[in-house]
């Protein structure tokens, strides 16, 4: 008797787990979350050079195509041996679409190698 009980129990809770599992209305709105700006500060040229553009891919990779994005890489970093007039420190930020990431990459990447040229 005590097995039929605990088997009626049972099945009363999966049956109600199972009925619970419906589908969303239609009309009810879903959230997205949109990742709008990107900031990357060192103070170190070789994180410079070796930047992951893929991190930076990624992170964007949700948003929809016309969401505008903002990518800001900053340098304040001691550098040895300044001479007068030398590049130590400075900040690139650009901003576009995340349909034209790539372009935004490529641009960004050269004018980060002629800075970080440069400071060396």
């Amino acid at each position: 008797m005590n097995l039929k009980k605990l088997l009626f129990c049972l099945l009363f809770i999966l049956s109600g787990s199972i009925m619970a599992q419906e589908q969303a209305p239609e009309n009810q709105k879903t959230s997205t979350t949109v990742v709008s700006k990107f900031a990357f500060s060192t103070g170190n040229l070789e994180e410079l050079k070796n930047i992951d553009y893929d991190l930076l891919r990624a992170a964007f990779e949700g948003n929809a195509a016309d969401a505008r994005i903002s990518v800001k890489i900053s340098f304040e970093g001691e550098i040895p041996e300044v001479a007068d007039g030398q590049l130590t420190q400075f900040v690139i930020e650009m901003k576009g679409l995340s349909g034209n990431l790539e372009k935004i990459i490529h641009k960004l990447d050269t004018r980060l190698k002629k800075l970080v040229a440069e400071m060396e």
